[in-house]
């Protein structure tokens, strides 16, 4: 059918075989509630089952109606136009080409081919753009074959249309050529280079993990940078990474890293809780790779990478104020449950005091938390 179906267009085109006596003809209707009818017959499950009434001019306007309580009707007319019924066999559909991965589960190639007998078919594929040394496909003798998904390559196929005469005389016609190209998984392929040791055990501060690194606030200078290699089992895409960081189960990006290696910030804690009277940082570094091939983009995210870094009770965290202990109550519709310096509202939500200025004058302010502490 030509155009495909818009509900704003109201004429279609459609080639039918003019040898048999009737056509089913099927239209889904978008509501179940929707009644459609089919040249003047209400449909069954969308379809209905025709019998042939030619104008003059070869053709058949069949109009299709679709109507509904509270919606305005709708009336599209389809017209049915006589294939070809000549010896030679007519192709009225032909194959598409197209580009696959082999994770991606190829469409089937069609064509439909009419002529005055019964239509036979056989597919071939070649290795080069021409039909002289096509290999017939072993047992695709019907009017689709689905390319195999099973290796990578570049093949032309085609079809062949046989109509058999009773007298035994044969007509053939060639569908046209068509490329199909099967790649193999364009997803990138990524390693972590840089993974860290193993963490202090006797140091005070609770490693959430093993292996990673450790460092103390401010100590640019022994920041290992973290580091990725990527790779793709095809070329000619585009590459693009992203550094991010997660605290938990929180991620973000990180504005700028869009590099193979990326430095960790230990200047000021990014994601912060209290333990031991210190604020300290705790986050997991990943990088997500991407790449663009045939216009689309397959992603896979590295190793992520622990990072500790550790932060005396002076330097401030990177979270968000409120200014008074009350502001916990009016925030969350609820008296806290204090313990200790950490406040925790029956929503859940928990909270921090920060406490600024010398040991002998000390303020105390209420912090938004939004790394979920496993220390109080």
């Amino acid at each position: 059918m030509e155009p495909d179906f818009d509900r704003d267009t109201k004429t279609y085109t459609a080639m039918v075989d003019s040898t048999a006596e009737s056509v089913s003809i099927t239209a889904t209707p978008y509501n179940s509630a929707y009644t459609v009818t089919i040249g003047g017959q209400t449909a069954t499950d969308g379809k209905v089952d025709l019998t042939y009434n030619w104008n003059d001019e070869g053709k058949m306007d069949v109009p299709i109606v679709v109507s509904g309580e509270g919606i305005a009707e709708n009336t599209y007319t389809l017209t049915l136009e006589k294939a070809s019924a000549d010896d030679v066999p007519t192709f009225n559909t032909q194959p598409e080409a197209a580009d696959y991965v082999m994770t991606d589960s190829p469409s089937p190639l069609t064509v439909w081919a009419t002529a005055n007998g019964t239509v036979s078919y056989q597919w071939y594929y070649s290795e080069t753009d021409s039909t002289e040394d096509g290999v017939a496909v072993e047992g695709a003798t019907t009017d689709s074959y689905t390319p195999p998904a099973d290796t990578d390559y570049i093949r032309y196929y085609y079809c062949v249309a046989e109509n058999t005469k009773e007298d035994g005389t044969t007509y053939t016609a060639t569908s046209d050529l068509v490329r199909i190209r099967m790649d193999k998984d364009p997803k990138p392929v990524v390693t972590l280079k840089t993974t860290g040791g193993e963490l202090p055990t006797d140091d005070g501060f609770p490693y959430e993990e093993t292996v990673g690194y450790s460092y103390d606030i401010g100590d640019t200078e022994n920041v290992v940078p973290l580091e990725v290699e990527y790779s793709s089992a095809v070329e000619g895409g585009e590459w693009s990474l992203q550094w991010k960081v997660k605290c938990n189960y929180r991620g973000s990006t990180i504005s700028g890293a869009t590099e193979a290696a990326y430095t960790p910030d230990v200047t000021t804690p990014q994601q912060a809780y209290y333990y031991k009277n210190s604020i300290t940082q705790m986050s997991y570094y990943y990088c997500t790779v991407s790449y663009t091939y045939n216009g689309r983009t397959y992603s896979t995210d590295s190793d992520s990478v622990y990072v500790y870094v550790r932060a005396d009770e002076g330097m401030a965290a990177t979270v968000e104020a409120y200014n008074s202990p009350e502001s916990i109550t009016t925030i969350c519709g609820t008296e806290p449950w204090l313990y200790g310096t950490a406040a925790v509202c029956k929503h859940g939500k928990q909270y921090r005091r920060r406490h600024t200025g010398n040991r002998k004058e000390i303020s105390e302010q209420w912090y938004g938390h939004f790394c979920n502490a496993s220390y109080l």
